[in-house]
Protein backbone atom coordinates (compact mmCIF):
# COMPACT_ATOMS: atom_id res chain seq x y z
CA UNK A 1 0.00 0.00 0.00
CA UNK A 2 3.13 2.48 -0.24
CA UNK A 3 2.08 3.12 -3.54
CA UNK A 4 -1.14 3.65 -3.01
CA UNK A 5 -0.34 6.43 0.20
CA UNK A 6 2.30 8.25 -1.62
CA UNK A 7 0.48 8.91 -4.82
CA UNK A 8 -2.84 9.85 -2.53
CA UNK A 9 -0.81 12.82 -1.07
CA UNK A 10 0.66 13.43 -4.43
CA UNK A 11 -3.03 13.87 -5.24
CA UNK A 12 -4.85 14.84 -2.68
CA UNK A 13 -3.02 16.33 0.68
CA UNK A 14 -4.05 19.90 -0.93
CA UNK A 15 -7.51 19.30 -1.13
CA UNK A 16 -8.38 16.69 1.87
CA UNK A 17 -6.49 19.11 4.69
CA UNK A 18 -8.97 21.29 3.73
CA UNK A 19 -13.08 20.62 4.50
CA UNK A 20 -16.11 21.51 3.67
CA UNK A 21 -16.83 24.47 1.61
CA UNK A 22 -18.44 27.03 3.76
CA UNK A 23 -21.54 28.47 1.68
CA UNK A 24 -23.35 25.34 0.07
CA UNK A 25 -25.72 26.08 -3.09
CA UNK A 26 -29.73 25.60 -3.19
CA UNK A 27 -30.75 21.87 -3.20
CA UNK A 28 -31.08 21.99 -6.60
CA UNK A 29 -27.54 23.09 -7.10
CA UNK A 30 -26.48 20.68 -4.78
CA UNK A 31 -28.31 17.66 -6.51
CA UNK A 32 -26.77 18.76 -10.51
CA UNK A 33 -23.27 18.72 -8.46
CA UNK A 34 -23.61 14.86 -7.19
CA UNK A 35 -25.17 13.96 -10.14
CA UNK A 36 -22.55 15.21 -12.53
CA UNK A 37 -19.36 15.05 -10.34
CA UNK A 38 -17.72 11.72 -10.95
CA UNK A 39 -19.01 12.39 -15.12
CA UNK A 40 -16.95 15.61 -15.17
CA UNK A 41 -14.00 13.66 -13.60
CA UNK A 42 -14.61 11.05 -15.86
CA UNK A 43 -14.57 13.48 -19.03
CA UNK A 44 -11.53 15.77 -18.32
CA UNK A 45 -9.68 13.29 -16.53
CA UNK A 46 -7.47 10.76 -18.07
CA UNK A 47 -7.84 6.79 -16.48
CA UNK A 48 -4.85 4.65 -16.43
CA UNK A 49 -4.69 0.81 -14.27
CA UNK A 50 -1.23 0.09 -13.66
CA UNK A 51 -0.88 -3.83 -14.57
CA UNK A 52 1.42 -4.82 -11.78
CA UNK A 53 -0.45 -3.26 -8.75
CA UNK A 54 -4.32 -3.21 -10.65
CA UNK A 55 -4.80 0.02 -9.14
CA UNK A 56 -6.25 2.84 -10.90
CA UNK A 57 -5.02 6.27 -11.50
CA UNK A 58 -7.25 9.47 -12.72
CA UNK A 59 -5.25 12.02 -14.23
CA UNK A 60 -6.81 16.23 -13.70
CA UNK A 61 -4.79 18.88 -14.39
CA UNK A 62 -1.49 17.69 -13.05
CA UNK A 63 -3.02 15.53 -10.25
CA UNK A 64 -3.00 12.05 -9.63
CA UNK A 65 -6.16 10.27 -7.96
CA UNK A 66 -5.86 6.63 -7.25
CA UNK A 67 -8.55 4.17 -7.22
CA UNK A 68 -9.34 0.98 -6.37
CA UNK A 69 -11.38 0.17 -9.36
CA UNK A 70 -12.38 2.04 -12.50
CA UNK A 71 -13.51 5.37 -11.11
CA UNK A 72 -15.64 5.98 -14.54
CA UNK A 73 -17.66 2.84 -13.42
CA UNK A 74 -17.79 3.59 -9.66
CA UNK A 75 -19.58 6.73 -10.86
CA UNK A 76 -22.69 4.86 -11.98
CA UNK A 77 -23.50 3.57 -8.38
CA UNK A 78 -26.31 5.49 -7.22
CA UNK A 79 -25.80 7.26 -3.76
CA UNK A 80 -29.07 6.89 -1.57
CA UNK A 81 -30.30 8.52 1.90
CA UNK A 82 -31.29 11.45 3.55
CA UNK A 83 -27.83 12.90 3.41
CA UNK A 84 -26.54 11.93 0.09
CA UNK A 85 -25.21 15.58 -1.38
CA UNK A 86 -21.23 15.97 -1.11
CA UNK A 87 -21.92 18.87 1.56
CA UNK A 88 -23.71 15.96 3.57
CA UNK A 89 -21.57 13.51 3.44
CA UNK A 90 -18.34 15.22 4.15
CA UNK A 91 -20.40 16.90 7.22
CA UNK A 92 -20.52 13.14 8.02
CA UNK A 93 -16.90 12.57 7.53
CA UNK A 94 -14.64 15.38 7.65
CA UNK A 95 -16.49 17.73 10.21
CA UNK A 96 -14.78 18.24 13.39
CA UNK A 97 -18.05 17.88 15.11
CA UNK A 98 -17.67 14.38 14.20
CA UNK A 99 -15.31 13.24 16.63
CA UNK A 100 -15.19 9.58 15.34
CA UNK A 101 -15.47 7.64 11.83
CA UNK A 102 -15.79 3.82 12.53
CA UNK A 103 -15.42 1.44 9.21
CA UNK A 104 -16.78 -1.31 9.29
CA UNK A 105 -15.98 -4.63 7.25
CA UNK A 106 -17.79 -7.42 7.20
CA UNK A 107 -15.61 -10.41 7.74
CA UNK A 108 -17.71 -12.64 5.58
CA UNK A 109 -16.54 -11.29 2.39
CA UNK A 110 -12.66 -11.48 3.60
CA UNK A 111 -9.71 -9.27 1.79
CA UNK A 112 -12.75 -7.33 -0.81
CA UNK A 113 -14.37 -5.59 2.03
CA UNK A 114 -11.59 -5.05 4.10
CA UNK A 115 -9.78 -3.41 0.76
CA UNK A 116 -12.72 -1.25 0.12
CA UNK A 117 -12.32 0.09 3.71
CA UNK A 118 -8.75 0.57 3.39
CA UNK A 119 -9.40 2.26 0.04
CA UNK A 120 -11.71 5.06 1.81
CA UNK A 121 -9.45 5.24 5.53
CA UNK A 122 -6.53 6.03 3.38
CA UNK A 123 -8.30 9.68 1.99
CA UNK A 124 -9.88 9.80 5.75
CA UNK A 125 -6.49 10.25 7.23
CA UNK A 126 -5.50 13.07 5.32
CA UNK A 127 -8.66 14.62 5.62
CA UNK A 128 -9.88 13.83 9.28
CA UNK A 129 -9.02 15.67 12.72
CA UNK A 130 -10.83 13.42 14.73
CA UNK A 131 -10.45 9.76 15.43
CA UNK A 132 -10.70 7.18 12.50
CA UNK A 133 -11.48 3.39 13.14
CA UNK A 134 -11.10 -0.07 11.35
CA UNK A 135 -13.16 -2.66 12.78
CA UNK A 136 -14.58 -6.40 11.28
CA UNK A 137 -17.98 -7.92 12.18
CA UNK A 138 -19.34 -11.31 11.15
CA UNK A 139 -23.09 -9.99 11.73
CA UNK A 140 -24.34 -6.68 10.33
CA UNK A 141 -26.53 -6.77 13.54
CA UNK A 142 -24.16 -6.68 15.92
CA UNK A 143 -23.18 -3.58 15.16
CA UNK A 144 -24.48 -0.75 17.71
CA UNK A 145 -26.11 2.54 16.31
CA UNK A 146 -23.52 5.21 16.43
CA UNK A 147 -22.79 7.34 19.39
CA UNK A 148 -23.06 10.97 19.64
CA UNK A 149 -20.40 12.64 17.00
CA UNK A 150 -19.72 9.23 15.68
CA UNK A 151 -20.40 8.40 12.28
CA UNK A 152 -20.49 5.00 11.23
CA UNK A 153 -19.77 3.40 7.71
CA UNK A 154 -20.50 -0.38 7.16
CA UNK A 155 -18.92 -2.02 3.92
CA UNK A 156 -20.51 -5.44 2.88
CA UNK A 157 -20.74 -7.21 -0.35
CA UNK A 158 -22.14 -10.90 -1.49
CA UNK A 159 -21.14 -13.35 1.17
CA UNK A 160 -23.07 -10.93 3.93
CA UNK A 161 -25.97 -11.05 1.37
CA UNK A 162 -25.38 -7.52 -0.19
CA UNK A 163 -27.59 -6.95 -2.99
CA UNK A 164 -27.09 -4.40 -5.78
CA UNK A 165 -23.86 -1.94 -5.64
CA UNK A 166 -25.15 0.97 -3.68
CA UNK A 167 -24.49 3.52 -1.06
CA UNK A 168 -26.94 4.15 1.45
CA UNK A 169 -26.87 6.96 3.67
CA UNK A 170 -29.45 7.26 6.75
CA UNK A 171 -28.19 9.71 9.98
CA UNK A 172 -24.55 8.81 10.47
CA UNK A 173 -24.18 5.52 9.06
CA UNK A 174 -23.17 4.93 5.90
CA UNK A 175 -23.50 1.73 3.98
CA UNK A 176 -21.33 0.71 0.99
CA UNK A 177 -22.87 -2.30 -0.68
CA UNK A 178 -21.21 -4.69 -3.38
CA UNK A 179 -23.20 -8.03 -5.02
CA UNK A 180 -20.03 -8.67 -6.21
CA UNK A 181 -16.38 -8.17 -5.07
CA UNK A 182 -16.10 -5.66 -7.97
CA UNK A 183 -19.03 -4.11 -7.04
CA UNK A 184 -18.23 -3.74 -3.43
CA UNK A 185 -14.76 -1.64 -4.59
CA UNK A 186 -16.99 0.82 -6.93
CA UNK A 187 -19.22 1.29 -4.09
CA UNK A 188 -16.29 2.38 -2.01
CA UNK A 189 -14.77 4.29 -4.75
CA UNK A 190 -18.06 6.18 -5.81
CA UNK A 191 -17.55 7.46 -1.96
CA UNK A 192 -14.83 8.32 -2.24
CA UNK A 193 -15.79 10.64 -5.61
CA UNK A 194 -18.64 12.30 -3.36
CA UNK A 195 -15.99 13.90 -1.12
CA UNK A 196 -13.89 14.99 -4.17
CA UNK A 197 -17.00 16.85 -5.43
CA UNK A 198 -17.26 18.73 -2.12
CA UNK A 199 -14.48 21.07 -2.38
CA UNK A 200 -16.57 23.03 -5.00
CA UNK A 201 -19.85 22.98 -3.17
CA UNK A 202 -20.72 26.44 -2.36
CA UNK A 203 -23.10 28.10 -4.85
CA UNK A 204 -19.82 30.87 -6.23
CA UNK A 205 -18.38 27.49 -7.88
CA UNK A 206 -19.72 24.63 -8.93
CA UNK A 207 -17.14 22.77 -11.01
CA UNK A 208 -15.47 20.29 -8.97
CA UNK A 209 -12.58 19.59 -11.38
CA UNK A 210 -11.25 23.70 -10.77
CA UNK A 211 -10.31 22.97 -7.07
CA UNK A 212 -9.00 19.47 -7.74
CA UNK A 213 -6.79 20.84 -9.51
CA UNK A 214 -6.09 23.70 -7.22
CA UNK A 215 -7.94 26.54 -9.06
CA UNK A 216 -9.08 29.39 -7.56
CA UNK A 217 -12.33 28.78 -8.29
CA UNK A 218 -14.22 31.15 -5.72
CA UNK A 219 -14.68 27.79 -3.17
CA UNK A 220 -14.89 29.06 0.38
CA UNK A 221 -12.92 25.83 2.56
CA UNK A 222 -11.83 25.95 5.96
CA UNK A 223 -11.27 22.09 8.42
CA UNK A 224 -15.08 21.67 9.81
CA UNK A 225 -17.75 24.14 9.91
Amino acid sequence: MRWFSSLLRVGFVGLLAAAVAAEPGSSKEAQALQESAGTRLCREGKVSRDEGSGMYTMQVRGFSFPFVSDPCKAAEIAVEGDKSTPEALAELLLSRSVTKVRLIADKRDGEEAHKAAEEILQYLNLGRAGDTSMEVVDDETKIAPPAAGETIVYLSGPKAGARGDLVTVEGNRIDVRGSSAEGLLRAADRLVLELAAVFCGSKTCSDPIACAAGKKCGCAMRRGR
